[in-house]
């Protein structure tokens, strides 16, 4: 945790109040995209029980920001937010052994499937976008930036 309260990156997403609540991962990658979208990288390893994405106190709503909607896309699930600030998208994916997974559900059944091989190394790949105009191509963006990374 002291290496992230030094990271410029972190502290800057931390600052702007556009970050998950995410518990027990071992690190965490930042990549500011465009201005107004930040992509964080979660890595997880399966030596503890509650060291994994789906971690039932985990939360990737912003503290402060209210789903208006959820949509479901096959490897992705796309949530439109709001605060009083305005509107924004939050897109999110889990990967397990470069398997590109959408949602919490398809991932713990593929997480259980894959158990036999030993260790497992889950990621959660989150990006917050502000919405400048319109939402719509927010999510398209949105989508463009998660499956490229």
């Amino acid at each position: 945790v002291n290496s992230l309260i030094n990271n410029p990156e972190i502290n800057q997403v931390i600052a702007e109040k556009t970050i998950p609540y995410i518990k027990y991962y071992d690190s965490i990658e930042v990549i500011k995209k465009h201005d107004n979208s930040t992509l964080m990288k979660y890595k997880f390893s399966s030596g503890e029980l509650d060291n994994k994405p789906t971690y039932f106190e985990n939360s990737l709503v912003p503290k402060g920001w209210y789903v208006l909607k959820t949509i479901k896309q096959s490897n992705i699930t796309h949530l439109l937010i709001e605060n009083n600030s305005g509107k924004a998208v939050v897109s999110y994916t889990y990967k397990l052994d470069k398997v590109i997974i959408g949602n919490e559900k398809s991932f713990k059944l593929h997480r259980i499937k894959e158990a036999y091989k030993g260790k497992q190394f889950p990621e959660l790949h989150w990006i917050f976008s502000a919405c400048r105009s319109s939402c719509k191509t927010t999510f398209t963006l949105n989508s463009n930036l998660i499956l490229q990374s």
